[in-house]
């Protein structure tokens, strides 16, 4: 993957390592936010909307025998980060 200022006319460079050809990739995970080739953010957007059900289910079983506090204190966060991007999902892309 290839970053550049200039959407129009972009090079096709290809990199390596050690005379070793570099492979070419569309999107690439860094810091747990998914970049992709045109840095749009719908690709990682589904992934954090799509990863959030998983965790709240692990979080569910663990602290089933947990206080309420407890709970909210653990459950809260991903349930505003699953909101989010059901109710903000334009705002988070250009357009």
């Amino acid at each position: 993957m290839s970053l550049t200022r200039n959407k129009k006319n972009v090079s096709q460079f290809q990199y390596s390592l050690k005379d070793e050809p570099l492979h070419r990739v569309t999107d690439y995970k860094y810091l747990g936010v998914l970049i992709t080739s045109d840095l749009n953010w719908n690709a990682h957007v589904k992934y954090v909307f799509n990863k959030t059900p998983t965790k709240l289910f692990f979080l569910k079983r663990t602290l089933k025998s947990s206080s309420c506090e407890t709970k909210l204190l653990h459950i809260k966060p991903l349930y505003v980060q699953c909101s989010n991007t059901q109710i903000l999902p334009g705002s988070l892309t250009r357009r």
